[in-house]
């Protein structure tokens, strides 16, 4: 295996430059470049850092009985920063280079007082500290004058750092530990990718356009399983090799072109793969466990290693579905004749309203320091969940996190059916039930596992649907997403923005109709954050809409929670505010008041302390038309009290559109849920699972 060699030796044109130069003004009007003053901070920042690190390292050898000359230290960048294409806030990847004399266990990291963990901590330009030391690669993340540094630490097998260190040479590994050898991965492989690129240039510009385009399309992470900054300067370099004297643009559209047609697995490679008498294991591809990897990029740097190994299928997927549309974008960017916007190509994806369903993961906890901690590690485990969820439904997930307070914060992915082909009735049964209970369940076991986890760390997994995300999530804090409502007024159908009319206690309120009567509002669904990672259903509102399906995730852990079914409106049936309505409301309301067990019209949404409970019910019609059916629910008792709440649930408008029901007919409900059902006498086993529709 071997790397390929060059496409085209052409020089650019006169036209390919004129497209670069509005490339990099196009990124400079996106705010890309920092400015002099924030880079002159960074050089400051970074000396203080080194004097530092010298004070540290000569404690360290008195504590140790070294003499004090030979203590020194060497400081390294990597990243973003060290390739040249860091923007304005942009982190410093920085390695500590020290001698075998301080440990990293305990000199770097600690609270001992002669620790550089210490150290930093007495410093009043240093803010949110946070030591990582039981990571893959152990780190100090803090902000020094408002400057976001990222520090590792290198434990060299050497007493004295000698004065020819090379960092490159591979020697540098001989009798170090396996983390000291990721630490010291980062440099080599930096400096070895700008050792294989002869148009440094436009290389750097390509490189920003690829990282913003993955940024706004929301790509860029290689902790969600997409691809962090590494991954795509190795696949820029590449294209760099095989067009040495390309232009930036040219490059940038070769890129696209050349990963939407790759062929993966095969290997992405801007150096061979080379072993070493240090007999450190490297990437090889007839190795059983390498040869799995979906989308291998090997480092270029001894020891090779596969830097996208976080990579599923479906991030893999979404990425292949992004570099075609970048490619056929590009394509009419550069077409002859035509102006060459880039913007088009930069034009953010519109995750929010993309989906119908989507996934809520919030995480928080009870102070700002633990919050940091507990957050880091929950997100480092969120692209488990995506394996997981990947296995029953088209899943995305949100690479952004969502910053609700200082010490809560959300993930998301949004998720749909996969498309399947069905031959039979038994197989559309099927396909219509998909069940995320497995895909929670093993991601609350791998965040609980987490050993520094303590009282007041909390996580909720929650169903969401579109119309009841969060206003933050939205740049203007409004969800452009807009309820169907049937009103009655002269223009027919008025649209109004989704409404989750919150109810507490079991308390109702009442909306009022445009003829003068009303029905009860949404009973929406408690949002619980609880320790046990369960999945809960988002509150949303039960008023008809043309995009909300009827949908059940079922809840686990140890607090109740309410659960709001989900209405659905015929997409080809019309909508009519007619004065049938208020016939329709009196039959209704009738339903509403009937006991449950005499009501047909009516579904249990049921939750106990010890494992919530979800049964729905969307009932069908035969040619009524603004029809809304009302349900209750009922929650059974916990050790604290007795909570009841009362569920709206709309039909469908017109026509026979079939009906959706999520009851496991193989196990009978809890005894209050039964009850609430059909009467089932108390004492049934409960259902051992539950189940999400999605259509």
């Amino acid at each position: 295996m071997s790397v390929f060699q060059p496409f085209s030796e052409a020089k650019p044109s006169a036209k390919d430059l004129r497209q670069s130069r509005e490339l990099e003004q196009c990124l400079k009007d996106y705010g890309l470049y920092e400015s002099d003053a924030e880079a002159t901070l960074r050089e400051e920042v970074l000396g203080t850092l080194g004097d530092l690190m010298t004070t540290w390292i000569k404690n360290v050898a008195r504590l140790r009985g070294y003499e004090e000359g030979i203590a020194e230290t060497r400081i390294y960048t990597f990243g973003s920063y060290r390739l040249g294409v860091h923007g304005p806030g942009a982190d410093i990847d920085t390695l500590c280079v020290g001698p075998n004399m301080a440990s990293r266990d305990e000199d770097f990291f600690g609270d001992a007082p002669h620790t550089f963990q210490s150290l930093l901590s007495e410093r009043r330009e240093v803010e949110e500290l946070q030591a990582v030391p039981e990571a893959f690669v152990p780190v100090i993340k803090m902000k020094f004058r408002g400057i976001s540094i990222d520090l590792l630490f290198a434990q060299l097998s050497v007493p004295a750092i000698p004065e020819n260190f090379d960092i490159a040479a591979n020697s540098t590994l001989r009798g170090v530990d396996d983390k000291t050898v990721r630490s010291l991965n980062g440099c080599r492989v930096t400096d070895t990718i700008l050792r294989k690129v002869s148009n440094k240039a436009a290389f750097r510009t390509a490189l920003r356009a690829v990282k913003l385009w993955a940024e706004r399309r929301g790509v860029y992470s290689n902790v969600v399983g997409f691809l962090g900054g590494v991954n795509w300067a190795i696949l820029i370099a590449s294209v760099c090799r095989a067009y040495p004297n390309a232009s930036a643009s040219t490059i940038l559209s070769r890129f696209f072109k050349m990963y939407s047609l790759w062929k993966w697995p095969t290997p992405v490679l801007i150096a061979d793969i080379t072993t070493d008498p240090l007999g450190r294991p490297v990437w090889d591809a007839n190795n059983v466990s390498d040869a799995s990897h979906l989308m291998p990029i090997i480092t270029p740097a001894y020891p090779a290693m596969n830097s996208s190994y976080n990579v599923s299928e479906a991030t893999l997927e979404i990425l292949q579905e992004e570099w075609k549309r970048a490619d056929q974008l590009c394509d009419k960017i550069l077409a002859p004749g035509g102006p060459v916007d880039w913007s088009l190509l930069l034009e953010p994806y519109p995750f929010f309203t993309a989906f119908k369903n989507y996934i809520q993961v919030e995480v928080k906890a009870d102070t700002e320091e633990a919050f940091r901690a507990w957050e880091g590690w929950c997100h480092s485990r969120f692209r488990q969940l995506i394996n997981y969820l990947q296995a029953e439904v088209k899943v995305r997930p949100w690479p952004k996190t969502v910053h609700m307070s200082a010490t809560s914060c959300l993930y998301f992915c949004g998720f749909k059916k996969k498309q399947k082909p069905i031959y039979n009735a038994y197989q559309k049964a099927q396909a219509a039930e998909v069940n995320l209970n497995y895909a929670v369940s093993m991601f609350r076991n791998k965040v609980n596992e987490w050993s520094s986890r303590r009282d007041g760390m909390d996580i909720a997994v929650t169903h969401v649907k579109q119309t009841a995300l969060p206003p933050a999530v939205f740049p203007d804090g409004q969800n452009p997403t807009t309820e169907v409502l049937l009103t009655k007024s002269g223009s027919g159908v008025t649209k109004r923005p989704a409404e989750a009319e919150a109810v507490a206690d079991g308390q109702s309120t009442k909306r009022q109709r445009s003829d003068g009567s009303s029905t009860p509002a949404a009973v929406p669904a408690a949002a619980v954050g609880n320790s046990s990672g369960s999945l809960e259903q988002q509150p949303h509102s039960a008023t008809a809409t043309s995009e909300t399906k009827p949908s059940i995730v079922a809840a686990s852990g140890n607090q109740s929670a309410n659960v709001q079914p989900a209405t659905t409106l015929g997409a080809a049936a019309p909508v009519q505010a007619t004065n049938a309505m208020a016939a329709d409301a009196a039959a209704a309301q009738a339903a509403y008041d009937a006991p449950p067990a005499q009501s047909a019209a009516t579904a249990a949404a049921v939750t106990t302390a010890a494992e919530p409970v979800l049964h729905v019910t969307n009932l069908k019609t035969n040619g009524a038309q603004g029809l809304e059916a009302l349900s209750q629910s009922a929650t059974t008792a916990d050790t604290l009290g007795e909570e009841h709440a009362r569920v709206e649930e709309g039909m469908h408008a017109a026509g026979d559109v079939g009906e959706w029901a999520a009851l496991d007919g193989r196990a009978a409900g809890s005894a209050a849920a039964a009850t609430a059902r059909d009467g089932i006498p108390a004492g049934d086993p409960r259902p051992k699972k539950q189940l999400l529709r999605v259509r």
